[in-house]
């Protein structure tokens, strides 16, 4: 579980409740992407170009939201509250590649 729900409570009929805003943070996300390159003159006309690219480099995973809802509307306390069942972005990509420009 991301954070205890066991912390918060239904708040009194026809009120809002009294949490503050930003109490619960979320998880962070974190990415590096990286390239190298390097460029050959064949001829004065010619070039080619080797290229490498990588994103998520370090196949960091990012998680998602966790469920904030602690409660129906009728006050029974969710099951799924706290939990964090999905990811966000993608996982490593590596990619090469070769361009002949004339």
């Amino acid at each position: 579980m991301w954070f205890d729900p066991c912390a918060f409570g239904f708040p009194a009929a026809r009120t809002l409740g009294n949490l503050g805003r930003n109490t619960i943070t979320m998880p962070g996300r974190m990415t590096v992407d990286f390239k190298l390159g390097k460029n050959f003159d064949v001829t004065e006309a010619t070039k080619l170009e080797f290229r490498f690219e990588g994103f998520n480099l370090f196949n960091r995973p990012n998680f998602g939201t966790p469920t904030r809802q602690a409660f129906d509307t009728r006050g029974r306390a969710g099951s799924t509250v706290g939990q964090i069942t999905s990811t966000v972005g993608t996982a490593r990509q590596l990619q090469f590649a070769q361009r002949f420009t004339f």
